[in-house]
């Protein structure tokens, strides 16, 4: 089923000949220091994009990585030229220690959420906000910490971008993000954060993130 999403999501654009898509894989390995070195500590692979004529459509995002795959899938409304917003709706499969043994993913719902302001184009400011939870967290309702965000503020100089970046477990800090290549319809970017502010230890930690992202849209 995890890969039947997967495709579906990347091939649904060209099946609907929507007027405006965009279909994004991105990829992020964490790294933390140990004695003189670092050690990779973790990594996040997901997809997301959009599809949609005028100021409404579909937005997707999908999350896979050894014994967890999440899922959301809901719509995005443009009321102004510079800012949009969407909210969705999935699943979420968790593979624990205990169920490993016997095979038997546990299937939970989740909500997600989303807004962005600014265009990369034209003021060269960009923000944005994504934010999901559910049903696999204790006091998921009522408590803000126990969903996953990530969150980035950027400014663009060329084909690079300066600014900060945010993330559950990771932290926040700056990130200098480079594109490699921009062709009619595909863009690959690639990005670096050297080092990780963990607010609930309140303290700069030796963790590095490193990115990759293939996009593929429509061209204008």
């Amino acid at each position: 089923m995890r890969r039947t999403v997967i495709m579906l999501a990347l091939c649904a654009p060209f099946a609907l000949g929507a007027q405006e898509w965009e279909q994004g894989l991105y990829y992020q390995a964490h790294f933390d220091k140990v004695g003189r070195s670092f050690e990779q500590s973790g990594r996040l692979l997901y997809t997301q994009g959009y599809i949609g004529k005028g100021k409404k459509g579909l937005w997707d995002f999908i999350s896979a990585d050894t014994g967890y795959f999440s899922f959301a899938l809901g719509g995005y409304y443009t009321p102004a030229k510079y800012f949009d917003a969407g909210v969705a709706v999935g699943l979420e499969n968790i593979l624990t220690e205990q169920e490993a043994l016997s095979d038997v993913w546990k299937i939970y719902a989740r909500y997600a959420a989303y807004v962005r302001a600014g265009t990369l184009n034209t003021d060269k400011i960009f923000l944005a906000l994504y934010y999901e939870s559910g049903t696999s967290t204790p006091h998921w309702v009522r408590r803000f910490d126990a969903g996953w965000y990530q969150a980035e503020a950027s400014f663009s100089v060329g084909r690079f971008l300066f600014g900060g970046f945010s993330q559950t477990e990771i932290g926040t800090g700056p990130r200098v993000q480079i594109m490699l290549i921009e062709r009619a319809g595909l863009k690959f970017q690639a990005w670096g954060s050297p080092s990780m502010y963990k607010l609930e230890e309140k303290k700069w930690v030796h963790r590095g993130v490193a990115g990759v992202n293939l996009i593929l849209h429509n061209p204008e």
